[in-house]
């Protein structure tokens, strides 16, 4: 790749192809010019070289060492020399400007020399970290991933993929909670940061979003202080000068041994003391990028196309300054959300977790399942079904004619997804009845066939990951034998789906097209909607947890249960009067329970069919329906925006869970019940005390409906996917660092004193907040409006009071110094208020409704002053012919100024409402 300056490739260093030629004045590479290779095909170039360099690492980790040093001490000299030509410029320049710029670049050293001041020729700031690694510099390395000017520049150079391989590379050899903190932060600041990307604002959103973490760690370091006796102190301090210690060695021992060492021949520190290292580390960083972000506007002029014809200095002119919270107001890292996961390009409908808990898989609408890896958030692999395969004949067809998607490029979305327990094979199913494995750890597409002659809508794998079932929309289920799979990802690389050479899908290892491959069909499950031919789609599946039950529901309303060992139908249920859409084995037993949308759920015998128990209660259709993995607990979700937990012996409804203000899709409990968290149309995730009935948290995030939710093992992380296209990862052992005191919702209005002491604002939650700027502190917090959305937010000249309108014209006074509120007009009943304007002197207020009357009252009593128009005048003589759109009071409140459809402006006397003048 060449880019202007020097060149330099991974081959070529590798194979001595770069020469230097190092003079007194100039830095000459000597190039290898290769035209059309472009970053892709590098990037993978070193993707597929790394294998090969770590085998080289092992067996002369010297020589490797030396070689990563070499690399590195050629950027060096490369900055040496373009320092060298800085400065005979500008001795040939002369001027007091000139000398001042070349005594500071005199007094520059040589050893000074940071990689982030390394000239980048399209290779070095890529390859940086690995390089870094290689020679043991992981504590320069560590200084870039926390450094927002690299993370800004390098993001928007190459990619968000490529920065979160640094800090993979570090994080795999240190377990450095401050990195961990800023990547944290770094991710939930892509979204705004790759929007605007003509504006650095990396450092700020950093900032902002580790203000809490700092905050708390400056807390508790001022409560060690005050709490701590010397001696203590002294011991606090050996650890932390012991970590230091030990991060050195690791250093060294990774000089030594080669990248990806972690090395170090002493004790591990405590968690105790890496969080004492941590909070230390994070309050002198917040501090040092705070006084940054204050001190200007930006720091990093980007090289965005619109800002290069500026010299650095008109480009910090030209860009605008940042606001900065005295509060922790934008989503904290380190809180109850710990990343997004962003990539599909559709609604996400099913997500699932490794049992290690390593990894997520998400399927979306897109066609595609992702890979994520849970401790960093990167996409690890993408299994997109090759667009050749959507056009092949599906087995059974007399004509040899492609399925429903053959020929159509637009994808088709996929409808569920399973992972094998031990985690090497995934199981994705679509709406054209196609169900594909993959392999984990190549990303592969080992088999695809056509499971149903329709939307494939049930998905489920037994304990053993030996057999699966599938249910379809063409009244079947079926039994299948999974192949025997490779229990790890590689995260090396991240690829495609494509099919191996010997694969039997690929028409060039069959010529027959057959689909004879590893996943077997071994029985299907016929016998739903044998009564009326428009019922029978098999809606959910669900396996005993020792394999040799399963169970399938449908829209026949009846339920069956199959012994899979046997190959038999054992049970038909029948007891619903709806759809049958959920089904769930209860513990280790053979009971199961099942969901309906007759407004019930149902307890089962397996082997007898006897219904056990009818759980009543809910008023709406039943969604989905969980059980506790012990046995205990039977949670439904329902579209009446509640859930209820049941007791799984006597099937008594033990609480209900309200709170959503939308239906709930689905639900997902710990294993020994005592929470669960559900999702809901209202966009939002809610964990819940199965117990008291409490909600814990509400986990916000999402821009639409929440659709699926799963949680790891322990229960500590939560996963939710919705149409939003994302995939928010929770933290549900972490506190909730978000502040308590703002609006539920969209800010409508703010107003500030004119001395500046004090603001007020008014939210859609209905709550008039006062605060006080200087400290950023919530003083006061009144819910005036809980009956109408709040409209308008006026402040008189004085800055005394502020009045807050509503659409039930109720009109409310604030005191802009106590905060304590008092009401004007009460709420009437009628036509709702259009517009409320307040005079500057706080003496008058104008009401306009919707049906065009306006009239104008006494605040400081409430009385109706005059009528300036009332319903029905349509009188183009005395009042406006047509509908009004705003009215104004003057500053004194004595005349009113109304504006209409009519084309005109009338004045008005404000005490007893006649008309003075008509503006045309």
């Amino acid at each position: 790749m060449q880019h202007g300056g020097v060149y330099c490739s991974a081959d070529c260093l590798q194979q001595g192809a770069l020469h230097w030629s190092f003079g007194c004045r100039v830095l000459q590479p000597a190039r290898q010019d290769l035209h059309g290779c472009d970053l892709a095909r590098q990037q993978s170039m070193w993707i597929h070289r790394h294998d090969a360099m770590s085998c080289l690492q092992a067996d002369h980790p010297t020589k490797v060492s030396e070689w990563h040093s070499a690399v590195l001490n050629i950027y060096r000299k490369q900055v040496i020399a373009t320092r060298y030509l800085q400065q005979q410029k500008l001795l040939q320049q002369g001027g007091a400007a000139a000398a001042a710029a070349l005594a500071m670049l005199t007094g520059l050293q040589d050893d000074e020399i940071l990689p982030s001041q390394f000239i980048n020729d399209g290779y070095i700031w890529l390859a940086m970290t690995h390089h870094l690694m290689g020679a043991g510099l992981t504590d320069q390395v560590r200084a870039l991933l926390i450094d927002p000017s690299w993370l800004e520049v390098k993001l928007h150079c190459y990619g968000v993929a490529a920065v979160v391989d640094d800090f993979r590379t570090y994080l795999q050899v240190n377990n450095d909670l401050t990195v961990k903190a800023v990547l944290q932060a770094f991710q939930m600041s892509l979204s705004c940061c790759m929007e605007r990307s003509h504006l650095p604002m990396m450092r700020h959103q950093l900032v902002l979003r580790l203000m809490a973490a700092a905050q708390a760690s400056a807390a508790a370091d001022a409560d060690t202080r005050d709490s701590s006796e010397v001696g203590s102190a002294r011991e606090s301090d050996s650890n932390i000068r012991r970590i230091s210690s030990q991060r050195s060695q690791r250093a060294n021992s990774s000089s030594d041994s080669g990248a990806g060492a972690v090395g170090g021949s002493g004790p591990s520190p405590s968690h105790k003391q890496l969080h004492q290292q941590y909070q230390l580390e994070m309050r002198d960083w917040f501090s040092m990028q705070y006084k940054q972000c204050r001190a200007s506007a930006s720091l990093l002029p980007l090289p965005g196309s619109q800002l290069l014809a500026y010299t650095p200095d008109q480009q910090q002119q030209q860009l605008p300054p940042h606001l900065m919270c005295y509060t922790p107001s934008l989503r904290q890292a380190g809180g109850l959300h710990r990343m997004a996961l962003r990539g599909h390009l559709g609604p996400i409908r099913s997500v699932v977790i490794t049992r290690d808990g390593k990894d997520v898989l998400t399927a979306s609408d897109d066609g595609g399942v992702q890979v994520w890896d849970m401790d960093i958030g990167d996409c690890i692999l993408q299994l997109q079904v090759p667009q050749q395969l959507t056009a092949q004949p599906f087995p059974g067809s007399p004509t040899g004619l492609p399925g429903a998607g053959g020929g159509n490029k637009s994808p088709v979305p996929l409808t569920a997804l399973a992972v094998t327990a031990d985690g090497g094979c995934c199981l994705s199913g679509d709406a054209e009845g196609w169900l594909n494995c993959w392999n984990l750890k190549t990303g592969q597409l080992v088999h695809r066939v056509r499971a149903h002659r329709g939307r494939l809508n049930a998905l489920e794998v037994d304990s053993s990951g030996s057999r699966c079932i599938t249910g379809g929309q063409d009244r079947t289920a079926k039994l299948w034998s999974l192949p025997a799979a490779t229990p790890s990802i590689n995260r090396s690389m991240s690829l495609q789906g494509v099919l191996p050479a010997a694969s039997p899908l690929n028409p060039a290892a069959t010529a027959s097209g057959s689909l004879i491959g590893i996943l077997q069909l071994e029985f299907e499950l016929t016998g739903h909607g044998l009564e009326h031919a428009d019922t029978g789609a098999v809606l959910d599946v669900a396996i005993s947890s020792d394999g040799v039950l399963g169970v399938t529901v449908s829209d026949d309303m009846k339920v069956k249960v199959w012994d899979l060992d046997q190959q038999m139908c054992v049970q038909t249920c029948r007891g619903h009067s709806g759809w049958v859409v959920s089904a769930q084995f209860i513990g280790n037993t053979h009971n199961f329970v099942t969901a309906s949308h007759d407004e019930t759920a149902q307890a089962w015998d397996a082997w007898t069919g006897e219904c056990l128990g009818t759980l009543i209660g809910h008023s709406g259709r039943l969604n989905a329906v969980q059980a506790s993995a012990d046995g205990r607990v039977i949670v439904t979700v329902s579209d009446d925006m509640t859930a209820r937990v049941w007791e799984s012996m006597d099937f008594t409804c033990i609480g209900v869970l309200t709170g959503h203000t939308g239906w709930i899709n689905n639900v997902a409990l710990l294993r020994n019940g005592r929470q669960c968290v559900t999702v809901s149309g209202d966009g939002t995730a809610r964990v819940w005390d199965t117990n008291s009935g409490k909600c814990l948290q509400i986990l916000e995030g999402h821009s639409g409906d929440v659709t699926c939710v799963v949680l790891t093992n322990r229960g500590r992380f939560a996963v939710t996917g919705s149409v939003d296209g994302t995939a928010q990862v929770w933290d549900l052992s972490a506190q909730d660092v978000s502040s308590l005191n703002v609006h539920q919702g969209k800010v409508i209005s703010v107003v500030a004193c004119p001395d500046g002491s004090h603001a007020a604002s008014v939210g859609a939650d209905g709550c008039i907040r006062l605060w006080d700027l200087l400290t950023g502190r919530c003083i006061s917090t009144t819910t005036a409006h809980a009956s109408a959305v709040p409209q308008c937010l006026h402040l008189v000249k004085d800055g005394s009071r502020a009045f807050s309108g509503a659409g039930d014209r109720r009109l409310v006074s604030l005191d802009m110094q106590t905060g304590i509120p008092s009401v004007c007009l009460p709420a009437k009943q009628g036509s709702r208020t259009r517009f409320i304007h307040v005079s500057a002197d706080g003496s008058a207020a104008v009401v306009l409704l919707f049906d065009s009357s306006m009239a104008v009252y006494d605040t400081a009593s409430g009385e109706l002053r005059c009528h300036l128009m009332q319903r029905g005048d349509r009188d183009a003589q005395r009042v406006h012919s047509g509908g009004v759109n705003a009215v104004y009071l003057t500053a004194d409140g004595s005349r009113a100024v109304s504006v209409s459809k009519d084309y005109t402006a009338r004045v008005w006397d404000s005490f007893n409402g006649a008309c003075l003048m008509v503006l045309k």
